[in-house]
């Protein structure tokens, strides 16, 4: 997988001119105890909420922020709403001013989707490696790491991310609890323009999806497949590569039994099928 590729974090004409970014940036992602004070009326230090703001409860989280967005507010996505190709999963509790952002720190708030990844992981959980693209105008948590990617497609590059290729090379240079700059950064990645091939699945918003996992939905499970067996091609793996790499996920089979038997049937197909790679 490493062999003439390049890593994530580096530079290099097939890089994919990735800068990482924390809340330590103050242009997206915020620290939930040091700004604090952005998610809070300075009048009352009590937390916004769409009643606080609109004076009325609105049906979903997809609703208030819609309302929000027009009263200068932002969601606020922490490290627990996001899983893999889904955004959503937890109900919304912080909601960034983007005014009072904005006086704090001097500058106008990133508001353009944006890849971020869970700082949170451990290689024993199901999977290590959760990323999806946040919609544009919302903030983010400490909790999660911000990915501008210059090079590629941000829904390409989560494509990467989210594979169990990805993950098991991940999965052996992580310690502890946290996916951190150290680890990820030099991961070996396919070349830009290969990347920038790869089927691309959209980030889904949980509360119009009315999932909690993107496996949750059956009619993606050949577009994740597709995706997963592209990206092993992408990086010079063939089926009893896959295969191997998938056994390496136990937590993953005992928690998707039916998901994860389909990915193997899909394994068992493509080895017998001898197929040619399709990327060079």
């Amino acid at each position: 997988m490493y062999a003439g590729r390049p890593t994530l974090g580096g530079a290099g004409p097939e890089s994919w001119g990735v800068r990482l970014f924390t809340d330590m940036a103050h242009m997206q992602i915020y620290n939930s105890a040091r700004d604090k004070d952005l998610f809070a009326d300075p009048k009352t230090g009590r937390i916004y909420t769409p009643k606080s703001v609109l004076a009325i409860e609105s049906a979903n989280d997809g609703e208030a922020i819609e309302l929000m967005h027009e009263q200068g507010f932002w969601p606020v996505f922490e490290g627990k709403h996001v899983d893999q190709f889904l955004v959503g999963v937890k109900p919304i509790r912080w909601w960034l001013c983007v005014e009072q952002a904005r006086k704090k720190y001097d500058r106008e708030p990133r508001s353009q989707r944006t890849l971020v990844f869970r700082e949170t992981a451990s290689n024993t959980n199901e999977r290590t490696c959760i990323a999806a693209v946040l919609p544009e105008q919302s903030a983010a948590s400490h909790k999660l790491t911000g990915v501008i990617v210059e090079h590629v497609d941000p829904d390409a590059a989560m494509t990467v991310l989210n594979s169990f290729c990805f993950d098991f090379a991940l999965r052996l240079r992580t310690a502890g609890t946290n996916v951190s700059f150290t680890y990820i950064q030099p991961m070996a990645v396919p070349p830009a323009a290969v990347v920038n091939r790869l089927p691309k699945l959209e980030t889904r918003l949980a509360w119009t999806a009315g999932i909690a996992h993107i496996s949750e939905d059956q009619s993606l499970w050949p577009g994740l497949w597709n995706a997963n067996k592209a990206v092993a091609e992408a990086y010079g793996l063939n089926a009893d590569d896959f295969e191997h790499i998938l056994g390496a996920f136990p937590g993953f089979a005992r928690k998707r039994p039916d998901f994860h038997a389909f990915l193997k049937a899909n394994v068992a197909e493509w080895e017998s099928n001898k197929a040619g790679r399709w990327f060079v």
